[in-house]
């Protein structure tokens, strides 16, 4: 049976504006995974909709009303506007051997950062105490005020990063946290910034030093969450996934989910 020429061009018409619809969708969501990021194994950890897999620290859902989803990414209000409720922001899941990816921006001034390997009760404390990737964007990057320790990669309060260049203001900059066993890397833009080994005794030696000795087992866990940082200014995080990496014998691999 012929079919009509009529037939065939609305057949292909319509192939084009699905094609094009599919494009554009990952055009406006940059939260999605690549074919080799797929084929490794990493996971969306937010998909720029909603915030399922996301809840406030030490409650059972997301509360805070400066956490919104907007132009696809998780975007923190700053303290002081109409909206009121804040706090750090919690994976449900938690991980153990990993490597976590993120994009986020921040505008001159403001100060975050993302912990990680979180014990939920770990310190009384209303925010996490844990490893924290700093974020730390200077008011005038020629003139820094804040200490190496405090800058952005730095593994906040303990260890500094070895170079590290953000990228201009309104730029997404690309971060990295690699944990393999008692193994932890730090990167920002391609370019590895620190890396410790968390049962080392010249570590646990200046742990012993910090403010976290108060803590016992501070950093010895084998699993934690991950939690976005609010520390009262505004940031944007998107494309944050994750990659579970095999077990070194020491602590467990992949993820679980808590209550």
């Amino acid at each position: 049976m012929r079919v009509p020429v009529f037939v065939i061009a609305a057949l292909l018409a319509l192939c084009l504006v699905c094609a094009a619809s599919g494009q554009s969708q990952a055009a406006t969501n940059p939260n999605v995974l690549t074919p080799a990021e797929s084929a490794a194994g990493w996971r969306l950890l937010f998909d720029g909709q909603s915030l399922d897999g996301w809840r406030s620290f030490r409650k059972a859902a997301v509360v805070a009303d400066r956490w919104a989803i907007e132009d696809h990414c998780l975007h923190l209000y700053r303290r002081g506007g109409e909206r009121r409720v804040g706090g750090d922001l919690m994976s449900r899941e938690m991980f153990g051997n990993f490597e976590f990816a993120f994009e986020w921006k921040a505008g001159p001034g403001v100060n975050s950062g993302v912990k990680y390997l979180v014990d939920e009760y770990l310190a009384p404390n209303p925010n996490p105490v844990s490893f924290e990737y700093q974020i730390q964007v200077e008011e005038d990057p020629s003139k820094p005020r804040r200490q190496p320790l405090h800058s952005t990669g730095a593994l906040y309060d303990m260890l500094p990063p070895q170079g590290g260049i953000l990228r201009p203001e309104g730029s997404f900059n690309e971060s990295r946290i690699v944990v393999r066993g008692a193994q932890v890397e730090h990167w920002l833009n391609g370019e590895k910034l620190l890396e410790f080994n968390r049962e080392a005794p010249e570590f646990r030696a200046l742990v012993a030093r910090s403010k976290f000795a108060k803590w016992a087992g501070f950093g010895l866990n084998g699993r934690g969450h991950i939690t976005l940082q609010d520390h009262g200014g505004e940031v944007y995080f998107r494309r944050l996934r994750v990659l579970a990496l095999p077990r070194d014998g020491r602590t467990g691999d992949g993820a679980r989910q808590s209550q």
